[in-house]
């Protein structure tokens, strides 16, 4: 099962989650450059406090090592943020956006105070915040792109005029080595953890898809496909929830048991099937279930009974046309208005009162009163 046949809530959960943490990561974005930020702040100050430490002047040293980086990295956030906000991106290009962001953030940082080798681990970090968005392809780009700032901020890219080259110095040369078989090892990290979470998440769908599939097996009647007695009770119940008007009817085939004594019960089946499929034709968009043996029910979703009543002549209408069944049937209704504050016993039992009294109607078809 891939990402994309998980079902509905579940792929929409699922974006959710990303969306929301492609925030957050926009927002350490923010925090990262405020924070580097401040201690560059309070290292020049410090640095200004001992006396000969600082080998160029206090200006070139604010201009060079404070304010660049610091506008650098303003300049990054506000790119991201931008993307993050505008409406055009989708999610994923978001996603890259705030992943790429966080990448130069970095390589601004460490190539600017390369001077601490421990700012290697910012590329780390940055790697291991894709793992949360679920894409291996994400996090894939975050690793090449994170290892390729690490390369241009040892090899390439030289910020301090005395910094020594690190294939000068075995030492330097081995750190940066080691630092890429730490990338190397995170993004693995990362890939694995992707992984074993897609694996959790596609076993949870599947065990979401299963419970589905015995809940909507529960809930309809196998020869119909109908909701059954009890997708009924569960609809009705729902109705009386929502309290609002409603018109249910009662709907009982006339003559069916003539027509399986005489013809058995494979043709009665088959009427049964062919009414069940003229019910949802014609009552489309209102919910409708077998109640048992030749009597059916549908939840109107309308208030006016006169409306559900021209629908059901239109059923008995179409089910009389029908030339494909071995005899003639007809059907019977009662209808009944549901009212908030009545239960869905009431409403059953002046249903059931109406389709009574049709039977000694001229027409079929009686609404409680």
């Amino acid at each position: 099962m891939n990402k994309s046949s998980y079902p509905l809530e579940i792929q929409a959960e699922i974006d959710g989650i990303v969306a929301r943490w492609q925030v957050l990561h926009q927002r350490l974005i923010w925090t990262l450059v405020a924070i580097a930020s401040a201690v560059e702040l309070i290292y020049l100050v410090a640095l200004n406090r001992i006396d000969g430490f600082l080998s160029i002047g206090l200006g070139l040293y604010f201009l060079k090592y404070v304010m660049a980086p610091i506008l650098m990295n303003l300049a990054l956030a506000l790119a991201s943020s931008w993307v993050s906000r505008c409406g055009r991106f989708s999610v994923k290009t978001r996603c890259y956006a705030t992943t790429l962001a966080m990448t130069a953030v970095c390589l601004v940082l460490y190539t600017i105070h390369n001077l601490f080798p421990v700012l290697r681990m910012l590329f780390i970090l940055s790697i291991l915040l894709t793992a949360t968005y679920g894409d291996m392809a994400l996090t894939t780009v975050a690793a090449l792109a994170n290892a390729a700032a690490l390369i241009l901020g040892d090899l390439v890219f030289c910020w301090d005029a005395g910094r020594q080259p690190v294939t000068s110095d075995p030492v330097a040369l081995l750190e940066f080595f080691l630092a890429l078989v730490l990338l190397v090892g995170s993004y693995l990290s990362c890939r694995a953890i992707i992984y074993c979470e897609r694996e959790k998440n596609q076993a949870t769908a599947r065990q979401q898809m299963e419970q589905r599939r015995l809940r909507q097996e529960l809930s309809r009647d196998s020869l119909t496909g109908l909701g059954n007695r009890k997708a009924l009770r569960e609809a009705l119940d729902q109705m009386v929830e929502d309290a609002r008007p409603r018109v249910f009817a009662m709907i009982d085939l006339d003559h069916f048991k003539q027509l399986n004594d005489t013809y058995g019960h494979l043709e009665g089946d088959r009427c049964l099937h062919v009414f069940s499929q003229l019910l949802e034709e014609v009552c489309t968009g209102s919910p409708a279930f077998r109640y048992g043996g030749d009597e059916f029910c549908v939840l109107f979703n309308l208030d006016d009974p006169e409306q559900a009543a021209a629908l059901c002549r239109e059923l008995d209408k179409r089910l009389e046309q029908r030339r494909d069944l071995v005899t003639r049937v007809r059907c019977s209704f009662g209808l009944a208005r549901f009212e908030p504050g009545m239960t869905a016993h009431e409403l059953l039992q002046r249903a059931d009162e109406a389709l009574y009294r049709c039977k000694n109607l001229p027409e079929p078809l009686c609404i409680y009163s």
